[in-house]
This record gives structure tokens, sequence and C-alpha cells, in this order.
């Protein structure tokens, strides 16, 4: 907590302001992606959201990521309630990983985190044409998830595994190409660092890369600083929640740390 809380405010203090930034592509980005406007798609997540808080309903959780002790995962029981309460994305994130899949409209989205569905709702929903992939290790968040996207007409592909196991047996990402990945649920720096590296060779040129809670522990922030530091990543932003990845392979290399 103390470590999350010092990089937050490190990070206000150290990052940019729109009127520093002098790259035509990121200024873009600023104006068009960054400012939180919200949204109906937003009003009508957020209800659902209200109603998954008051939601008792227990659900046997398989934790594969922070949670892990040496290599055994770790089974809880949460109501969804709880689960919703804990972990569900934030209306201001949520809207955020929106306006980035609207305004950059991939046609291959991959997303390592399902949950309740509230980010997969957010993102999916603004790109509705686009093939959608989501990948979850707890089969009955999946179903749960399911049932979500159905009520919203949207239809994200769910993939129910370990991601490791998932992403080596189940989803071919030479054949699938994803210009969009979103790296969610696995918060350890192993896990991360080797997402990227299984990533990269796969992801074409314009295509975007984001990593959820990259401050969320020291690990974490290590993983995010030898991920910019790649020589494909020609463009990163931090804004603190998310850490966002461009690969744009004859573009000069950039960082940017933004006010979010």
């Amino acid at each position: 907590m103390f470590f999350h809380l010092f990089q937050f405010f490190f990070h206000w203090f150290s990052a940019r302001t729109l009127h520093l930034i002098h790259s035509p592509f990121v200024y873009d980005f600023c104006i068009k992606v960054l400012p939180n406007s919200p949204t109906k798609v937003g009003e009508n997540i957020e209800n659902l959201r209200k109603n998954l808080l008051k939601d008792n309903r227990k659900v046997l959780l398989t934790d594969f990521g922070a949670g892990m002790s040496g290599n055994e995962a770790i089974k809880k029981e949460k109501t969804v309630g709880q689960i919703a309460q804990s972990s569900a994305r934030r209306r201001k994130e949520g809207e955020f990983l929106f306006r980035l899949c609207q305004h950059y409209q991939p046609q291959k989205a991959l997303e390592l985190g399902t949950n309740l569905g509230i980010s997969t709702l957010y993102q999916a929903a603004a790109i509705p044409q686009s093939r959608f992939v989501s990948l979850d290790g707890a089969a009955e968040l999946a179903a749960i998830a399911q049932q979500h996207f159905e009520v919203f007409s949207l239809s994200p592909e769910i993939v129910v595994g370990e991601f490791s196991d998932s992403l080596a047996h189940k989803i071919n990402l030479a054949a699938y190409r994803p210009d969009y990945i979103f790296v969610d649920g696995n918060h350890r720096y192993e896990a991360t660092v080797s997402y990227f590296k299984q990533f990269l060779p796969h992801i074409p040129d314009g295509g975007i890369m984001v990593f959820d809670d990259i401050y969320w522990s020291p690990g974490m922030k290590k993983a995010w600083e030898e991920i910019i530091a790649h020589e494909e990543v020609t463009v990163s932003i931090d804004i603190f929640w998310f850490g966002i990845c461009f690969i744009r392979r004859k573009q000069a290399k950039e960082h940017f740390k933004l006010r979010f």
C-alpha cells in the first residue's frame, strides 16, 4: 500500500501536461483518448455493476496470478458482490479503455483477465464488429461474464484456463495476430515480461499493448521498465493506472508519463 501510494504521488508530480507534448501522435492521444468523458455505454455498464455489488452468489476462484504461493494456485470462495467491489474495473478506467478502442479501432483484440466482464464490456462495446478474445482462469466467473455479454448484445469469445496454458494450446497467436492486447489478471514480474515477449513477434505494426496496474508492486514496476526499454516499443505512455505501448516500428522511440 505504501509503495503504491508513494508511486502515485511521484507520478503525479513528474508527469507531463498537454502543453509539454510535442509529438503529434501523442498529442492526438491526449486530445481524443485521455480526457475523461462519461458515455451512455458507461452508464449502462455501471448500472450492471450496481446490481453485481448486491449479488450474493458464491463463486469458486482459482488464483493463478499475484496471489500464488510458489507454484500452487490458490482456490478461494467469494460472492459476486465481493468480486465486483474488489477487482472490477472502475468507471474512469473503463471509459478510458472504451475511448482507446474506439479511437484506434483494432480488428483483433486479446484480453488476459475476463473477471466479471466489466472491462471486456467497455472495450468490446467500442469495437463491436471486431473479434475479441478474452482469457480467464475461473470457469464460474467466465459463465457470469458470458451472461453479461449477451445482455449487451456483444460477442467476445471467452477461453477458460490458466493463461500460459491457453496461450500455448488454445490460442494460435501466429494466426490470430492481435493488434490490441490488454494484459490484466496476473500481476507478477515474471509472467508480465513473459507475456510481452510472447506477444511481440505476433503483434502487427501499429498494434497496441496495454498493461494494467504497472505500479501494483515493485515487480510490476520493474516489468514495465523492461518493457518500455525494448527497442520495438517505440511509443510508450504511462498514465499510472495503465501502461500503453504502441508498436510503431518506424517511429522514433519516445516515452511519456501523463496525468490522468
